[in-house]
C-alpha cells in the first residue's frame, strides 16, 4: 500500500474505450479517505475525463496520455489545464513535464533519464531507479 510512504502514484482513469458516468467523483472521494504524502497525478487517453477531473478539483495534477504526437503541446496543456504529457515516444516539451511510457530497456531508460524527461513508466522499476541513481550521482 501507498499510503503514507514517500512514493509519487500516477492514477489512470480507464475511461477511453467506456466512460463510467461519475467515476472521477469517485475517485477522489476515496482519495480524500488517504493519507498520501504526494498529490496523486491523474491521467487518461480520454480528454474528457481529465476535463471533468479538473472541475472537480482544479488544483489537481492531470496528465493528457498520448501514442501520437502531440503539435502545438504548450498550447494544448494551457488550453486543457494539463500539468503534463505521458506519450509513448520522446518529445522535446521544454519546461512542460513529460512521462515517456512502457520502457524496460535500460539504455532507453538511461537516454530518457539524460535527455530530462519527467519520468518513465516501465514494468521494472528498480532497474530504473538505480539507473536515475546514478545520473544524478554528484560527479
Amino acid at each position: 500500500m501507498a499510503e503514507g510512504k514517500d512514493v509519487l502514484l500516477n492514477l489512470e482513469f480507464k475511461t477511453d474505450h467506456i466512460h463510467y458516468k461519475g467515476i472521477e467523483k469517485i475517485v477522489f472521494e476515496e482519495i480524500k479517505r488517504h493519507n498520501f504524502l504526494r498529490p496523486i497525478i491523474y491521467s487518461s487517453f480520454n480528454l474528457n475525463s481529465l476535463k471533468t477531473a479538473y472541475q472537480l478539483d482544479p488544483n489537481g495534477t492531470y496528465c493528457f496520455l498520448s501514442d501520437k504526437k502531440i503539435d502545438q503541446f504548450k498550447k494544448f496543456v494551457a488550453e486543457n489545464h494539463l500539468s503534463g504529457l505521458h506519450l509513448d515516444r520522446y518529445q522535446n516539451t521544454d519546461e512542460i513535464p513529460l512521462r515517456v511510457w512502457t520502457v524496460d530497456d535500460p539504455k532507453e531508460q538511461k537516454k530518457l533519464f539524460e535527455l530530462g524527461v519527467a519520468g518513465i513508466f516501465t514494468n521494472n522499476f528498480q532497474q530504473a531507479g538505480k539507473i536515475l541513481s546514478e545520473i544524478k550521482k554528484p560527479a
